[in-house]
């Protein structure tokens, strides 16, 4: 690991360094930048001020041709020559060949016999433009009848009124165009061409037919070609620069400036190497001017590291002490004095600090056992009141169940008078007629007649009596298996629909009284290992919210339960085509006390008790899917055992 004062030397030889050469690399980056700009700025003017020049050379041209075509008779009468004062300025040699032809391109004269006389050219390009559109046309003529490659002129003729009566054009030789060409060659290898609309270069200063370091193959010239990448941007771009590697393979910069009508391409290039051929000296001034930087600096930042080495490793070792706990440790003023007066003033503050410390700590003991024991009687207040919420919260639910069951009791013993008591109106009519055959027996007055209607009655009344009995039986059976399991909360293996219809039949004394329909889904089959008594209380609490909340007094309706396994878990579904509702009530459902008919029934407690009874208790999850004016729907999912025997029929 470096010392304190190595790494300030290796810090302060960073600093100086890693500027320096950031700078330096900036520097010669924009040289680099700058170069390549003005050989481009460079470049796309003599590509501008070369394409104006052929431009120019061809409105001349194409000018003469209308001086011809104007006159009267552009060719003599006699012998079909060509008169010299009909093409002013430059004379027959302008031209390598002129042709004039009909409205139907049959050539009427021809100055060197090609084509000949009484031919046709209606097919050719230049003729069909000139014929359609009526105006000039000037374009590189393919090697063809007409010679070698050559750039093609012509004009409309036109007669009286103006009516198209042909066409005069004229052949040219490439060479004016490679003498002006050659006036703007650039430097050792900068070079100028034109390239035609198929990507050959049909004209340049360095043509390979007379340049001996042209593209040779097999010891021949090879007609060179633009690359079509390039001449693809540049038939959407009508000028612009660009880097590429030419015909000949070098890398170079280049223009190119589309000329008027787009007839060709003129690109100015030159070599990259001889662009920047004196971009090394600038870069050496760079360096150079670097270098020096570094031998004055760097003396000078090692020089300022020395001075704040000293207080900076005396801070140092007064926080190690200070870490360590030896509060008591001062930084001696003589050890900084010529250190910077910041360095000075950051170890008196230091001093100050440290003293402050040990003050500080003289009471942070005192403090912290005021504070512990503050925090230990809130702990154990605390834990006093969640103590008390808890048993709360177990006397609520035990009262709720208690009343629950209440509420079961004084159910099924209403429902339990009605047979008793017509039991007991069977019986007291069976013994009073029982008195009264007894008397007729004794007086000897019994007849035949009325034993038998005797026995009739007797035997209806039996009937009537064991029905009753059975049906009261049945009742007291139903709610003395319900009752034992809300109050034991013991685990045991019983059938699901039987226990279910047991359950629904205890509610019987609520539902009759309304025009609720209750609709049980459930295997008779299917049997678990669980908690009854838990059970018995969510479809309890489910059928009396749904009576309190779903449904209006008297209002028709449906509550549907039903019961399936999926795999070791029992799905309990409950709904209601009740009311349903609001998000706000759905989210507060499950509240301890939350209810919407606070005095009018409703304690706010049967469905946190439903909750906890499904959550806490068995382990499982409830969910409800409700909207206004859609009942509810409850699916609950409980872990449950299921009996061997089951298992094995599985």
């Amino acid at each position: 690991m470096l010392t304190m004062k190595s790494q300030l030397r290796l810090w302060s030889i960073l600093l100086v360094l890693l500027p320096t050469i950031v700078i330096t690399a900036i520097v010669g980056y924009t040289a680099v930048r700058e170069a390549e700009r003005v050989t481009f700025q460079d470049l796309g003017y003599a590509a501008e001020l070369q394409t104006a020049m052929i431009d120019a050379w061809v409105a001349d041209r194409l000018a003469e041709l209308h001086l011809a075509a104007s006159m009267g008779n552009p060719f003599k009468p006699a012998g079909g020559g060509i008169p010299v004062a009909a093409l002013a300025g430059s004379g027959a040699q302008t031209f390598t060949s002129i042709i004039l032809a009909g409205p139907d391109g049959k050539v009427l004269l021809s100055a060197r016999g090609v084509p000949a006389a009484g031919s046709s050219i209606a097919n050719e390009d230049f003729f069909r433009a000139v014929a359609t559109t009526g105006r000039d046309y000037c374009a590189i003529a393919r090697p063809n009848r007409y010679g070698g490659r050559a750039i093609i002129f012509a004009v409309p003729r036109l007669g009286t009124g103006g009516a198209f009566a042909g066409v005069l054009a004229a052949t040219s030789g490439i060479g004016p165009l490679d003498l002006m060409l050659g006036r703007f060659n650039r430097g050792r290898t900068g070079e100028t061409y034109l390239v035609d609309e198929e990507g050959i270069i049909f004209s340049q200063t360095r043509f390979p037919a007379r340049d001996p370091a042209g593209v040779q193959e097999n010891g021949a010239p090879v007609q060179p070609s633009f690359p079509s990448a390039l001449l693809r941007e540049a038939w959407q771009n009508n000028a612009g620069v660009t880097r590429f590697r030419d015909y000949k393979g070098d890398l170079v910069l280049a223009a190119y400036l589309w000329s008027s009508g787009r007839r060709w391409l003129t690109v100015v290039q030159l070599a990259e190497e001889e662009a920047f051929a004196n971009l090394p000296r600038q870069l050496l001034y760079v360096v150079a001017g670097a270098a020096a930087v570094l031998i004055v600096v760097l003396p000078l930042a090692l020089a300022a590291a020395r001075a704040i080495r000293q207080p900076i490793e005396q801070l140092y070792r007064a926080s190690r002490m200070l870490q360590s706990g030896i509060q008591e440790y001062q930084i001696d003023p003589a050890m900084v004095a010529g250190a910077p007066q910041e360095l000075r003033e950051l170890c008196e503050t230091f001093n100050a600090m440290s003293r402050q410390i040990a003050a500080w700590n003289q009471t942070l003991e005192e403090r912290v056992a005021e504070r512990t024991a503050m925090w230990q009687n809130a702990n154990q207040e605390l834990q006093q009141t969640v103590d008390a919420l808890k048993r709360t919260r177990a006397h609520l639910i035990n009262s709720e169940k208690l009343a629950s069951l209440g509420r079961l009791v004084a159910g099924i013993a209403h429902e339990v008078n009605t047979p008793v008591g017509i039991g007991v109106t069977a019986a007291s009519h069976l013994a009073e007629k029982t008195r009264e055959v007894a008397q007729a027996l004794a007086a000897g007055e019994l007849r035949r007649s009325e034993l038998e209607r005797f026995l009739d009655h007797a035997g209806r009344s039996a009937d009537i009596l064991l029905s009753n009995l059975y049906r009261a039986a049945e009742l007291i059976s139903g709610f003395k298996q319900v009752a034992v399991d809300r109050s034991s909360e013991i685990k045991r293996s019983f059938g699901v629909r039987k226990y279910l219809e047991e359950v629904l039949l205890s509610l019987q004394p609520k539902l009759k009284k309304t025009s609720i329909k209750v609709i049980l889904d459930c295997s008779p089959d299917l049997e678990i290992i669980s908690y009854p008594g838990a059970l018995s209380q969510i479809i309890t609490n489910l059928v009396i919210n749904s009576l309190l909340h779903a449904f209006e007094p008297g209002e028709s309706g449906t509550i549907r339960i039903s019961a399936a396994l999926a795999g070791e878990k029992l799905v309990l579904g409950y709904a209601d085509t009740g009311k349903g509702m609001d998000e706000n009530v759905r989210a507060q459902i499950f509240e301890p006390f939350f209810t919407t008919r606070r005095g009018s029934g409703g304690d706010g407690l049967g469905m946190y008790i439903v909750y906890n009874l499904v959550v806490s208790h068995l382990g499982g999850a409830i969910d409800l899917d409700t909207a206004p004016g859609q009942g509810v729907n409850f699916t609950i999912e409980i872990p449950v055992e299921i009996p061997s025997e089951r298992k094995s029929h599985g």
